[in-house]
């Protein structure tokens, strides 16, 4: 029988620094609740809280016509237009 091998670490992981334009966050990451499927957070004070992401809204796009060829009829070109509430 083989001993298992650890698996090489992606070369991206390598790369990556924490960002250094701000002060670090008081927030630590504390795990998943198993209950409701969001991370907890241990905020500066030690105290535990869930996560707050806030409302996922929705948007509904628009594709308007930017142009009327030669002949009238309205080219295929389009715009972009988006709303969201």
């Amino acid at each position: 029988m083989q001993p298992t091998a650890t698996p090489p670490v992606p070369w991206g992981m390598r790369r990556m620094a924490p960002l250094r334009n701000s002060e670090p966050s008081p927030w630590r990451y504390a795990g998943l609740d198993p209950q409701t499927q969001t991370g907890h957070w241990i905020g500066g004070d030690g105290r535990m809280t869930p996560a707050e992401l806030g409302k996922h809204g929705t948007s509904v796009n628009t594709y308007p016509p930017t142009q009327v060829s030669k002949d009238g009829k309205v080219d295929g070109d389009s715009g972009h237009d988006a709303s969201q509430d």
